[in-house]
């Protein structure tokens, strides 16, 4: 049965790195697994979220292909980013 790991991500405070409207370029994205465990991720907001993807299952020795993550309810493609979500 496969695992699933939940996304939230948040607004960064790191003012070096913004775009022109102010918005910062790092954001947080907290991955919680089924047993509630969290693991912390500093993401560039047009970064790919597959790379996120696989740095959590390389930390959690997990199969990517074993595992689904999901935003408010829904299933995210990794070739997206968290712009685009």
């Amino acid at each position: 049965m496969p695992r699933s790991a939940a996304a939230s991500s948040s607004g960064g405070d790191d003012k070096a790195l913004t775009t022109a409207d102010g918005q910062s370029q790092i954001i947080q994205v907290c991955v919680k697994s089924q047993d509630g465990n969290k693991v912390v991720y500093n993401i560039k907001r047009h970064a790919k979220l597959i790379k996120l993807m696989h740095a959590y299952c390389r930390k959690k020795q997990l199969d990517i292909h074993t595992v689904r993550f999901i935003y408010e309810g829904h299933r995210v493609p990794g070739k997206y980013t968290s712009d685009q979500i």
